[in-house]
């Protein structure tokens, strides 16, 4: 019979097992699965109620969401976008120049504020710059996702996982990390990393059309649907030696008559009297088919265009990116009834995988997918402030707010004064910070209650439990006595290359966040059992959990400039990998030398 101690340590295991089910396999939103396998901890027995819950009081997701709330106040003071002129004229003069500035502000920005939200700044003004220069989009986007890993990995608020391992520390009676207390080795990281990105890179990269250009090329083309009269001459024959393809060349979508509809077609299908078609034709033939006595035209309708000119609604095209958190992630057009709701027409989705142009209300939107809307600039910019959605253009020139944008920053500095001397903690500075946001009036209380990203804190809230499970039923010390066993010969580089690799794994299959909370607790016992210096061994996940770059969806950054970028998943395979691979060994070497393990 197993004893109760095992059965525990058993379901543990089973647990996290299925949580890691649900994140790969996504058939949940990431902080609902995290707060399933929270709820399976407490039903389960194996966490009480005030340990399951314990996350949400927990100073990773409070520290956290101040931290949100203060870089939006930077960031919409317009400080940041008050680069962007310089930035285009930058861009306009040498690519390698325009690559080193843009990662360099990236980086310095990240490291303080939010890295998704600075990315999502950069994008439009990346796009600009392509658009007026020789530029590709391909080649800075990429680099400049890179940049903000970097740039959170060099403090202790530049990343969530940071924070969340920091917080295991302290949980464990141990000294966490202070605002630089690991600094110094990840400038040396990160300076090899941008070594990489300004003289590697370059030639891996693709150079490829952004999704607006792609959209540019076929500008002139619209979706319509005609009838066939019945005197047409084209009755009877079939598609290839049609009218409609030997003078007007169009493309038959679909055709659907009293007996049947059908959309895929072939050459050798033969047209009938009333038949109604969906077409795309060029816009220059549009207008002869509309003379055109074979046929009746039912209705026009743009397929896309760069711009669209203004209707009596004041409608216009326009590109936008889903962010993290955005309530359109993981619904359909349809569920939302999005045209009567906010009057605007989606007309073309790009997701990881392909674009796509029909059948769009049934398509299941997620976070990253970009959405070319055909909308009136109220409408569009009221689902800009709810977070809905991130432009991927400038809509009109956000000017600085010379006011809020020195009482943010000195806000911010002052938070980051406070934490790095000692004065207090981070989470009571941070407190502190939002507070005088709202008292000085730079944000309003609603508005600092909207900028904090709720997944991303019941997400962090749930996977705490993960490590709160693993340290209670001593699952964590029988994996890092395992551990101990087995790699205890070894010299102790190897030992910390190894956390290194299984973390960046985790990262990769998980989140940083999932891993950190995972790797955190085995990592302590690991370095109790061996009697060495702890320090190393978190550094090492918290470094794999930011310096991760192999896959679009390793973080949040590098979904957002998927689409954008007009990236595959190979070009993140052929420029993130080799990088976390010199990471990782520079890491290694560089970690024990600020951190010794005895």
């Amino acid at each position: 019979m197993f004893s109760s101690e095992f059965i525990s340590i058993y379901i543990t295991l089973l647990i996290i097992l299925i949580g890691i089910f649900l994140f790969v396999k996504e058939y949940f939103t990431i902080d609902t699965s995290s707060i399933i396998i929270m709820t399976l901890f407490i039903v389960t027995g194996i966490l009480d109620y005030r340990e399951g819950l314990s996350g949400f009081t927990n100073s990773a997701p409070i520290t956290i969401a101040c931290m949100m709330v203060m870089s939006y106040a930077v960031l919409n003071s317009g400080l940041l976008k008050g680069f962007r002129d310089i930035l285009v004229k930058i861009g306009k003069k040498n690519y390698a120049l325009t690559l080193v500035v843009f990662c360099v502000i990236t980086a310095v920005f990240s490291a303080f504020i939010n890295d998704s939200a600075v990315v999502a700044i950069m994008i439009p003004i990346v796009l600009q710059v392509s658009s007026k220069s020789s530029i590709s989009a391909s080649k800075l986007l990429l680099p400049i996702s890179f940049a903000a890993a970097m740039g959170g990995a060099t403090t202790i608020i530049g990343t969530s996982a940071n924070l969340v391992v920091s917080g295991y520390a302290e949980d464990n009676g141990l000294p966490g990390f202070q605002m630089f207390s690991f600094a110094l080795p990840a400038l040396i990281i990160t300076s090899v990393g941008f070594i990489y990105l300004l003289f590697i890179a370059p030639f891996l990269l693709p150079k490829r059309n952004s999704l607006v250009e792609d959209m540019q090329k076929e500008s002139n083309q619209f979706i319509t649907e005609i009838i066939i009269n019945e005197n047409s001459s084209d009755i009877g024959k079939t598609i290839a030696e049609s009218i409609l393809r030997q003078k007007y060349n169009v493309e038959i979508i679909e055709v659907n008559n009293l007996n049947n509809r059908k959309n895929k077609l072939e050459e050798r299908w033969k047209l009938k009297a009333n038949d109604h078609l969906k077409i795309v034709i060029h816009f220059n033939e549009l207008n002869d088919i509309r003379h055109d006595k074979n046929y009746t035209l039912e209705d026009d309708k743009p397929l896309f265009s760069d711009v669209i000119e203004k209707n009596d609604k004041g409608n216009q095209l326009y590109e936008a990116i889903i962010p993290f958190g955005s309530k359109l992630a993981g619904q359909t057009l349809n569920d939302i009834k999005f045209r009567e709701r906010y009057s605007a027409n989606v007309l073309a989705v790009r997701n990881l995988k392909k674009n796509r142009f029909t059948n769009l209300g049934d398509f299941k939107l997620s976070e990253g997918n970009v959405l070319v809307i055909d909308s009136s600039a109220e409408s569009f910019n009221e689902m800009i402030k709810h977070k809905m959605l991130f432009p991927l253009q400038e809509i009109a020139s956000q000017k600085l707010d010379k006011r809020k944008a020195i009482i943010s920053v000195l806000i911010l500095v002052g938070v980051i004064t406070a934490a790095a001397m000692g004065i207090t903690s981070i989470v009571v500075a941070g407190m502190v910070g939002c507070l005088s946001l709202v008292v000085l009036n730079v944000l309003k209380p609603q508005e600092a209650y909207d900028t904090i990203d709720w997944k991303v804190i019941f997400m962090i809230a749930g996977v705490l439990s993960m490590g709160t499970a693993l340290e209670k039923t001593g699952t964590s010390k029988i994996i890092a006595d395992f551990l101990a066993t087995n790699l205890g010969n070894f010299d102790l580089h190897i030992t910390l290359a190894f956390v290194y690799l299984v973390t960046l794994i985790a990262t990769n299959i998980l989140s940083g966040k999932a891993a950190a909370a995972l790797m955190a607790p085995i990592a302590i016992q690991f370095a109790i059992s061996m009697e060495v210096n702890y320090q190393p061994f978190l550094i090492a996940i918290m470094f794999a959990c930011a310096y991760t770059f192999m896959t679009p969806i390793c973080n949040p950054t590098n979904t957002m400039v998927y689409s954008p970028g007009n990236y595959t998943f190979k070009d993140y395979i052929k420029v993130g990998l080799p990088l976390n691979i010199i990471i990782w060994i520079v890491a290694v070497f560089v970690i024990p030398l600020f951190f010794p393990f005895k």
